[in-house]
């Protein structure tokens, strides 16, 4: 099933490559969907949240921890781009927006409960994407590394990108817990 959702995007993506699909085109046709796939609740502003532009990321994840550490945690940080942004531009000029987005975030922040900590440094995901390329990274404190690309077509990173981005996963990764209900892995079954 996951394979016919992601080549029937993949194949809505070519069919819409000229018509001029901006990024709120991308967020609400390709991006948006995948979250929800993957787990992500994308009408419940504590798990999914869209920023209201400028400085912002276009999309930000969190999770709850459970217990003592009950706390909303900001996961992940999304840049969108529209559907024919190319790929050179994703690897430079947005991911430069992506990166100062992520280091704004785990240093700037006036609420630094919202960071998580791992092995003593801020931690953050990050994506970059058009819709067919997802490029994904780790901020740790003041590096960064890539952690794959992933294209709608492309089988062989599919594993990847669920465990880096499925909700479950990206939440047990960082040492947020799964809000009750999340258990194992979750993604585009």
């Amino acid at each position: 099933m996951a394979d016919t959702y992601l080549s029937d995007l993949a194949n809505l993506a070519d069919r819409l490559v000229g018509e001029g699909a901006f990024e709120l085109d991308t967020t609400a046709i390709f991006v948006e969907p995948l979250l929800r796939g993957l787990g992500w609740e994308t009408l419940d502003h504590g798990q999914v949240d869209r920023a209201p532009g400028g400085n912002h990321p276009d999309l930000e994840l969190y999770g709850r921890g459970e217990g003592r550490d009950a706390t909303i945690k900001r996961a992940a940080v999304i840049e969108v781009k529209g559907l024919e942004t190319r790929d050179p531009y994703l690897r430079e000029d947005a991911h430069e927006h992506l990166r100062g987005y992520a280091h704004r975030r785990l240093n700037n922040l006036p609420n630094h409960d919202w960071v998580v900590m791992l092995r003593g440094q801020p931690t953050l995901c990050g994506v970059v994407t058009n819709g067919r390329t997802w490029r994904i990274y780790d901020f740790c404190g003041g590096s960064r590394e890539f952690r794959c690309c992933f294209g709608l077509q492309a089988k062989r990173d599919r594993a990847t990108f669920l465990e880096i981005l499925g909700r479950g996963q990206l939440l047990t990764r960082l040492g947020i817990w799964p809000a009750p209900g999340i258990s194992g892995q979750q993604g585009l079954d």
